[in-house]
């Protein structure tokens, strides 16, 4: 260890140092206070669900098994225009493309137009993220560079919007559980 500390060039920090600075950086409390999630007891009661990452490969293929849940509402935050892209990666994959305008119609699938994840309110609208805070139950972060040759402060965004998303599920009346 001694022998490859001595060997980074003078003034640069060291991959450990990026690595320990990142840590540190998104490692502070989140604002706000942590409440017990409190039991279901009604079953009837629609889950409502926000899914990061769902014009990718897991994030597709998850969206259109959670769309076949009768209890779930799907939330989906994306980029762009937001309907032809989630149609053309069902297209793409072969999935079943079908599901998400009946579902639309239904209300068990919301679009959430985003800008960026790493931005303010999850780059949506100060009302979308209040409508956020007020519906969802649980959240499944998809969106994620697959990129391992990318230099790891280069995952600054990634890391930004994690812990956006933790200081969404925070700030739920209902206290949301994260998957990631």
């Amino acid at each position: 260890a001694d022998f490859l500390a001595s060997q980074k060039p003078k003034g640069k920090p060291s991959l450990q140092e990026k690595a320990e600075k990142l840590v540190e950086e998104f490692s502070s409390p989140l604002v706000g206070t942590c409440r017990e999630k409190a039991p279901t007891t009604d079953r009837c009661t629609a889950t409502t669900v926000l899914l990061t990452g769902a014009t990718g490969f897991v994030g597709s293929n998850l969206l259109e098994q959670l769309l076949q849940l009768s209890s779930v509402k799907v939330v989906c935050l994306i980029r762009g225009d937001p309907l032809p892209r989630l149609r053309k990666v069902f297209s793409q994959h072969a999935l079943d493309d079908t599901i998400l305008d009946r579902k639309l119609h239904s209300g068990s699938l919301q679009i959430v137009q985003t800008t960026d994840l790493s931005h303010e309110y999850l780059g949506c609208t100060p009302d979308a993220y209040s409508s956020l805070t007020a519906s969802v139950d649980y959240v499944v972060h998809c969106a994620w560079r697959m990129d391992f040759n990318f230099p790891v402060d280069g995952f600054r965004g990634d890391l930004t919007t994690v812990r956006s998303i933790a200081q969404l599920c925070t700030s739920c009346e209902k206290p949301a559980t994260l998957f990631f």
